[in-house]
């Protein structure tokens, strides 16, 4: 009776059958000798029905072959097997009784035990007591002895063929047995049937053989043996040919790691039983039970493996072989070597019993919940492994061998590895967890927990949980994750889901998921962060924010690290850069290795302005490094790759774009690869190999490509044709065509271009772009010979009311550059009456600029730098790309100067640096005057290289005779 739902091979085109045909013709076949009533159990090759006999009055188990089965053995051969287990007659065996056939419909009849099957047990109590395993093994070894003299082998033992009844063990089923005497008939019937159950069945089983013996038979009892002693059985996986893969391939896994307690000669008994080759193995069952029973053998079992295992002295090799070790010693000593880290653990994604073909199955998704839940337990560091896999095993992770499983973990430099199978049975799931340990190849650990089909991450956090105390040190607090396993399970499921499309760069579906997940268990505190950080990529600025503030509302609920993070990326959010540096660098503290802190904190320095101790771009592209650690994460390789094109290191940016491309689908990444790809043709060939009409079907690849070859003025020639193309582009939208004037303008300012940056102002104003002309203002400012035209501009920005704020800011930042005192107070004046007026207007910033310029005006440098210092760090992303207020570019030059003047010279070059930065377009403007502020800071500090590297890359631009002195003259000269 086989309803233990293990995977059994049988052959290919076997369908699901339906048993209730095949009662029915039993039922009309067997009347009124037998009543067959229920089913009681199935498995790959039977069907199984509670009976009655109603001569013998007795209850029976009927048993039904399936229907490929049956035709597969014909009448003759399906009735020789029955007369075969006529002849055994063992108190260990369970007799047949009764048989029949019609065509195609084969049943034999047995007695129906009173008691439970060894399967049953084992669910109850995974790891049986040594003296009752010792039992159970030698009432078998005896009944599959008798057999095999019978000439019978069994080939399906397994725990549901095996029956507990009053103190002893019965042996059943053997529908499958073959006889062991050669004949005609045999070699005339055969049929190329592979059966048996995968996670008993012995290598030459599992490849077919024809003539497989009696030891087939002990290495299935070893398989059950270890399974009793440990709780699994010795190989396991997702399908029955991964199974049987690593029958054939893998070495047995300790059951000493599991259970230390047990006697050292164990292992080498269990290990002789399940031999590869079956000549390797003990050749009766007999023997097999005598050795794991009888303390003498076991102890001389632990000192032969010893002995074989004891290296051969070296006096007894050959002189040749000598040299040829010290070589490959040398040659490994000068290698070096990548350590272990013990806070490492890589995650494999759960094999499937039974499998299922998708790959984004109940195994994958548990994988990603243990993953997720490492990320919230200091100091483990989680490394997914499913990207590391091969396609073929990203479909098959059960197929997955210990030695691949060791190599993939190691060099990832990590120690630990996690893998294991869920099973799952009706509506209820057990997920089996293993710990393994890639400095050796051993299992330090195996947990399980069982929970319903729905909450199948659940139960693999709850089984994961009881491993952590292995993988922390002593002292060391275990996490408390409860957070995530006591959540609304669908609300779980969306969250899982969502954070894969979020690493694969999917990051509309991953919103979608993320907010659903929210809206389900608003106390699903980590669905809630990253949504926002979904909604942030996507520009939905304002559900961003919502998301990040829902998080940090529930920031009690969120473990450890974690609750940094949220308040990082609130104010990340926010535009509160500083605040979210200290907050990032927090769960730094905590967790060095966090990748998606790493993550967070180069967000921070790539698209916002920190007043941070270093060059905002360097201390972005180290984050991105340590986020990338993770081969699985496809974000900081995007940024990487843009980094490394405007760097000039063509090979490194397209190592990244392959990796990028490789783990983000072409649903969620298709922008950014057309962005890449066009950054990267400029690159490679130069100007003329680029044709920005390739991305107009896109305009925004083209608007988004061009302002990142711009940066810091990386490839001007390719950014200003791209630029320009959709200005002159009247298809474009006029948020377009604004956009590709900023870049147009700013490449043309920074390599001093007057008259063509005037022509192409004032082609704007006629087109109607009016707000045109305050541009005139802002490169005014930073350095650009149009200070009439500015002086207009400023004019005209205080005498019409609707002009914007930040417009009106730049006329007062003008008037202050020029020594107005009085100017500058009414402009700041009216602003603060504009704030009042409307709560909505940004107006604070600008205030606080004008006042800083006012108080410098008043001879009061000190309050200038640090309001300056003060106000430079606050402003959002959405603000910092296109606007022309909120980068403060004016503010940050003047905080520069001053720093210069007071001596500062190192804090002068980095507050300069600021105009590298990839996300203000009207920092292009400015990128001449802060080279060469940045070159004199350097000959003040004797580090003439580096003022040498600022001189070639003003006369790269061509702009530096065409540099305005507007220094105002309250700023005194520089030592």
């Amino acid at each position: 009776m086989d309803s233990s739902g293990a995977p059994e091979v049988v052959h290919p085109e076997e369908s699901r059958e339906d048993s209730t045909e095949s009662r029915e013709i039993l039922q009309s076949l067997m009347f009124p000798r037998y009543q067959v009533a229920d089913e009681i159990g199935r498995g790959g090759m039977a069907f199984v029905f509670r009976g009655w006999d109603t001569t013998e009055r007795r209850a029976v188990a009927i048993k039904v072959l399936k229907k490929h089965l049956g035709i597969a053995l014909g009448p003759t051969r399906f009735l020789r097997e029955i007369r075969l287990l006529g002849q055994l007659h063992h108190r260990g065996i369970l007799p047949v009784l009764d048989s029949g056939h019609t065509e195609a419909l084969y049943y034999f009849v047995m007695p129906l035990v009173d008691g439970e099957t060894l399967e049953r047990r084992l669910e109850r109590e995974p790891q049986l007591p040594l003296d009752e395993v010792r039992r159970i093994v030698s009432q078998v070894a005896a009944a599959l002895d008798y057999a095999h003299d019978a000439g019978i082998i069994h080939r399906d033992i397994k725990p549901s063929n095996l029956f507990l009844t009053g103190g002893q063990t019965l042996l059943a089923d053997f529908g499958i047995a073959k006889d062991l005497s050669p004949s005609v008939e045999e070699t005339t019937t055969s049929t190329g049937l592979v059966v048996g159950t995968s996670f008993y069945m012995s290598p030459e089983q599992a490849d077919g053989h024809q003539h497989a013996d009696r030891r087939a038979d002990i290495y299935s009892l070893g398989c059950v043996a270890y399974q009793m002693m440990v709780g699994d059985p010795p190989f396991t996986g997702p399908n029955p040919q991964a199974i049987l893969a690593r029958h054939r391939t893998m070495p047995m896994p300790s059951v000493r790691v599991i259970r230390p307690q047990l006697p050292a000669g164990v292992d080498a008994v269990l290990r002789k039983a399940l031999a590869k080759s079956p000549a390797d193995r003990y050749q009766r069952a007999g023997d097999f039970a005598d050795a794991l029973s009888d303390p003498a053998k076991l102890a001389a079992a632990a000192r032969e493996e010893e002995a074989e295992q004891r290296p051969v002295r070296r006096w007894r090799l050959p002189a040749l072989v000598l040299a040829a070790i010290a070589g490959l010693i040398g040659i490994v000593l000068l290698r070096p070597s990548r350590p272990l880290a013990d806070e490492k653990v890589v995650v494999f994604p759960m094999g499937e019993n039974p499998p299922r073909a998708n790959q984004e199955g109940v195994g994958i998704g548990v994988a990603l919940m243990i993953g997720s839940a490492l990320e919230y337990t200091d100091p483990l560091v989680w490394i997914d492994g499913l990207p590391r896999l091969d396609e073929r095993l990203r479909g098959d992770a059960g197929a997955l061998t210990a030695t691949e499983a060791r190599r993939i973990t190691r060099a990832a430099g990590a120690r630990w590895y996690l893998d294991g199978t869920v099973v799952r049975r009706g509506d209820s799931a057990t997920v089996i967890v293993r710990l393994n340990d890639a400095r050796g190849d051993s299992v330090v650990g195996r947990a399980s927990a069982s929970r319903s089909i729905l909450e199948s991450a659940q139960a693999g956090l709850d089984a994961v949980n009881q491993l952590l105390p292995r993988l922390l040190a002593p002292g060391q607090r275990v996490a408390d994750l409860s957070a995530l396993a006591d959540r609304h399970p669908a609300a779980v499921a969306m969250w899982l889901q969502g954070e894969r499309e979020y690493r694969r760069y999917n990051f509309a579906r991953a919103l979608d998921f993320e907010r659903r997940a929210v809206k389900e268990d608003s106390a699903l505190a980590v669905a809630a962060i990253r949504g926002a950080q979904a909604a942030n990529w996507l520009n939905d600025t304002e559900e961003a924010s919502a998301l990040a503030d829902a998080a940090v509302r529930q920031v009690a609920l969120l473990p450890g690290r974690v609750a940094p993070l949220a308040r990082g990326l609130q104010a990340y959010l926010n535009g509160r850069a500083d605040a979210a540096v200290v907050s990032l660098r927090q769960a730094l503290e905590t967790s060095p290795q966090w990748t998606e802190a790493h993550m967070s904190l180069g967000e921070v320095y790539y698209h916002l302005l920190p007043s941070a101790e270093g060059r905002l771009d360097s201390l972005a592209e180290a984050e991105f490094t340590a986020a990338a650690l993770d081969s699985g994460f496809s974000l900081p390789r995007a940024h990487l790759a843009e980094i490394a094109i405007r760097s000039g290191d063509t090979t490194r940016a397209m190592r990244a774009m392959a990796d990028f491309l490789r783990l983000a689908p072409d649903s969620g990444s298709s922008d950014k690869r057309s962005e890449l790809l066009l950054m990267l043709a400029c690159a490679r060939g130069g100007r003329a190999s680029l044709d920005w009409r390739e991305g107009l079907r896109v305009r925004l690849h083209v608007l988004v490509a061009a302002k990142q070859l711009a940066v810091a003025a990386a490839y001007p020639g390719c950014a200003e044709d791209g630029f320009r193309m959709l200005f002159e582009d009247t298809a474009a939208s006029l948020g377009e065509r604004w956009g590709a004037l900023l870049g147009l303008q700013g490449v043309l300012a920074a390599e001093g271009r007057t008259s063509e940056l005037k022509v192409t102002i004032e082609s704007a104003i006629a087109a109607g772009l009016g707000l045109a002309r305050h541009l005139y203002v802002l490169d005014a400012l930073g350095g650009v010979n149009v200070e009439s035209d500015a002086g207009s501009a400023a004019s005209a920005a205080i005498a019409d009311p609707k002009t914007p704020a930040s417009m009106v800011w730049l006329a007062g930042v003008w008037h202050a550059h020029l020594g107005n005192s009085a100017m500058t107070r009414l402009i700041r004046d009216s602003l603060v009456a504009r704030g009042a007026r409307d709560s909505s207007a940004t107006t604070g910033p600008y205030v606080r600029s004008l006042n800083a310029g006012l108080a410098l005006l008043r001879g009061d440098t000190a309050a200038a730098v640090g309001a300056l210092r003060t106000l430079l760090a606050s402003a959002p992303q959405t603000d910092l790309d296109w606007d022309l207020g909120a980068p403060l570019a004016p503010d940050r030059m003047l905080l520069a100067r001053l720093l210069l003047a007071q001596g500062h010279a190192r804090d002068a070059i980095r507050t300069a640096a600021a105009f590298d930065h990839p996300t203000p377009i009207v920092f292009l403007p400015y990128l001449p005057a802060s080279l060469e502020l940045r070159r004199r800071a350097a000959e003040a500090l004797g580090e003439t290289r580096e003022a040498r590297t600022y001189m070639d890359r003003l006369t790269a631009l061509g702009a530096s005779q065409h540099l305005a002195t507007i220094t105002p003259s309250s700023i005194p000269e520089a030592p």
